[in-house]
């Protein structure tokens, strides 16, 4: 017989507020973004089957709950701004809360308890490394098949046409043609880039342009994960 894991609450997160399309896999795929995360949780009505518009997050670090909730508070999905509350001790009230109310009909009574205990500290957050990540997240490209004959000056000189780029084009050597990642503030840019010059000729060689890949999750940049979190960076004026 196993042995049920007791969640790690000073790695956890509270996530109310959540539009019912909300699945487990959505949360994971958002959150990972902050670290590693172990597992995700939306209880559901035993009835309905449904789940009740909270649930949790259990990160593998403690230290990445903080980032979490720095990140992620006010992020909008389907029209719903989530609401983000560190589980830990500090919160065993709302912990409890939300953990019954997984076995009461009142649901809505349960989700009004929750809330009142949530922060209501809306300021945005100082870190400057905060600030960075969200804007650096996702607007990069890969470019590939580039003619040996291809420069850094070259490059930059066409995709600065599409939009401000936050650092220097990276322009690298493989057997037998160059390949470069370039680096945009916005996804508005990449795309245009992208839409341009996919399949476009520099001197000889029709290149490649996708969005790159994300090394630490094995998938392509450019989710809708992404995009929320530099909505919500540009909302909220963030800069390098």
């Amino acid at each position: 017989m196993s042995v049920k894991r007791e969640r790690n609450q000073d790695a956890s997160i509270y996530v109310g507020n959540l539009d019912e399309k909300i699945t487990e896999s959505l949360l994971y795929e958002l959150f990972i973004q902050a670290g590693p995360v172990i597992s995700v949780r939306l209880p559901k009505d035993r009835v309905l089957k449904t789940h009740q518009g909270y649930g949790f997050v259990e990160f593998q670090n403690e230290s990445d709950v903080q980032y979490a909730e720095n990140v992620f508070q006010g992020i909008r999905l389907f029209g719903r701004t989530l609401k983000i509350n560190k589980v830990g001790t500090s919160h065993s009230a709302a912990t409890t809360t939300a953990t019954s109310a997984s076995t009461t009909k009142n649901k809505n009574g349960e989700d009004s308890q929750i809330n009142a205990n949530e922060p209501k500290n809306n300021t945005k957050p100082n870190s400057t490394a905060n600030d960075k990540h969200l804007v650096e997240l996702g607007c990069t490209l890969f470019v590939n098949n580039l003619d040996p004959m291809v420069t850094q000056k070259l490059l930059t000189s066409i995709f600065k046409q599409f939009g401000e780029l936050y650092k220097p084009v990276e322009l690298l050597d493989s057997k037998n043609s160059k390949y470069s990642f370039i680096y945009y503030k916005n996804f508005h840019d990449s795309d245009l880039a992208l839409e341009k010059m996919n399949n476009q000729f520099i001197l000889d060689k029709k290149i490649n342009v996708d969005y790159a890949m994300d090394k630490e999750k094995g998938t392509k940049h450019g989710s809708q994960i992404e995009r929320l979190l530099m909505e919500k960076a540009q909302q909220n004026n963030y800069t390098l």
